[in-house]
């Protein structure tokens, strides 16, 4: 099983920013938006290292990063079973100084907004699943 790292990155005004990846068909979530993502394959290097890349990967830097919830996903055209590992960071980067090194571009979406956008299933549960915590405050952010 492969695992991945997304960090899901809100700022103060509630918006989430999302990463439209290259289209490269060997990407989990090609030429989609997605959460920004950190890979370790199956070397197992963890989520601490995973999101260190993430950092790498974009230039970013935020201060901290709060462990949200795990998912299992199959990718059908992978033939691969992901585990995914959620962080959330809050965060008011600026999109414009932001180094991307991969992917398309990125861009801040409210949350009424995902559902206007084709998301893969999985990220759009992500979403959902953390709006409807921290509306109930299960969580603090």
């Amino acid at each position: 099983m492969e695992q991945v790292a997304l960090v899901l990155f809100e700022n103060n005004v509630g918006e989430i920013l999302l990463h439209l990846k290259d289209n490269k068909q060997e990407l989990l979530f090609a030429n989609e938006w997605s959460l920004l993502e950190g890979s370790s394959g199956e070397s197992g290097e963890g989520a601490g290292q995973m999101v260190r890349s993430i950092m790498e990967d974009f230039s970013i830097h935020p201060s901290s990063f709060k462990y949200f919830n795990s998912y299992k996903h199959y990718s059908e055209k992978h033939k691969t079973q992901f585990e995914i590992f959620v962080f959330v960071c809050k965060a008011n980067l600026p999109i414009l100084k932001v180094t991307l090194h991969e992917g398309q571009k990125i861009n801040y979406v409210h949350p009424r907004d995902i559902a206007s956008l084709e998301l893969p299933q999985i990220i759009e549960k992500i979403i959902r699943d953390y709006v409807s915590k921290k509306n109930t405050r299960e969580i603090s952010t």
